[in-house]
């Protein structure tokens, strides 16, 4: 009841519905609690109640009760499905604690097979990665990454064509277990503990994939703090970046998506900086001309394509923001 309220809010843009989320959520923490003082927590709807708790605070960056919830899902209900565990690992900054549910050395069995063309981009992306960077796994994990976008994505298409079906028997893959695939893929190249500048590029890639994961694939809204965060933490890797020129000029595909996802869920503060940056790049391929920017916003990800139809990059425009810094520094 708490997330259905919490949904209706956002639908309806009003800070005042949000009422009903804090009743409800009071209500079922205190259900919670009286199983755990009971000794009955280990039951289904307690541990449906408690993952929820972890996502619904993961969402919303609340980094403290993030850690309490993921804490009692890792230590009590080690089974629990992994999704909640992935979003937590985001806001905690750490690896994912739970083992995934499915598990296929294949991940063909996951991402389908790819098109002669998706295959080649993505080679051709790990070679350049493998050429600049020289980290032969991560090249090859971004390379996978890219594959996995474009197929899932492709997937999603297909629902909304009533080209998929989406409502499959229990025992088959779910369009969800092919989605954690990918993102536990993406989890390594944004989560590194090395300080080598070349993990940048990977780190910024991973950040952003994250974003699109979470607002195309999983359809949530843009808004959430979580995605906020994320792109606050892609401006602060991009400002520490000594060789940031040197990326924007050898990967301008690529930073182009990234800086335009990025500066879609970013505070208004922020924006501005993603838009200088992507302003360097369009004045070095000489573009101007708002509905060529958009296209080349897509490049990367479907060079073959020649329509802009994410909505969620067009609120990124309404300010001219983009348009207006390429005027400015021409």
């Amino acid at each position: 009841m708490g997330s259905t309220s919490s949904h209706l809010a956002y639908k309806r843009q009003k800070d005042g519905d949000n009422v009903g989320y804090f009743y409800h959520r009071g209500q079922a923490i205190t259900l919670v609690n009286k199983a755990i003082v009971d000794g009955t927590a280990a039951t289904e709807g307690i541990i449906a109640t408690v993952a929820c708790f972890l996502q619904q605070d993961a969402l919303a960056a609340s980094a403290q009760a993030t850690k309490s919830h993921h804490h009692g899902m890792c230590c009590q209900y080690y089974l629990t499905t992994a999704r909640c565990d992935l979003t937590a690992s985001i806001v905690l900054v750490q690896d994912p604690q739970l083992e995934p549910m499915l598990f296929n050395p294949d991940i063909s069995v996951y991402f389908r097979q790819p098109s002669l063309y998706t295959w080649e981009n993505a080679k051709a992306l790990g070679i350049r990665l493998l050429n600049f960077t020289e980290l032969h796994d991560l090249s090859d994990v971004a390379m996978n990454i890219y594959w996995g976008l474009r197929n899932l994505t492709e997937i999603v298409e297909g629902f909304k064509a009533g080209i998929e079906v989406v409502d499959r028997r229990e025992e088959e893959l779910q369009f969800s277990d092919r989605v954690e695939v990918l993102e536990r893929a993406t989890h390594t190249l944004w989560y590194s503990n090395s300080k080598d500048p070349q993990t940048t590029i990977f780190r910024l890639f991973g950040c952003a994939t994250l974003i699109y994961i979470y607002t195309i694939l999983r359809e949530l809204p843009s808004e959430l703090r979580m995605l906020k965060l994320v792109a606050m933490r892609m401006k602060d890797q991009m400002e520490r970046a000594p060789n940031l020129n040197d990326i924007l000029a050898t990967f301008p595909e690529l930073m182009l998506w990234l800086l335009f996802l990025a500066g879609s869920v970013a505070e208004a503060e922020r924006k501005p900086f993603f838009a200088r940056q992507a302003s360097k790049i369009l004045l070095m391929k000489k573009i101007e001309d708002q509905t060529n920017i958009l296209k080349a916003s897509q490049d990367f990800l479907w060079p073959e394509r020649h329509s802009f139809e994410d909505e969620g990059m067009e609120d990124y425009f309404e300010d001219g923001s983009v348009t207006e810094h390429s005027a400015t520094t021409s």
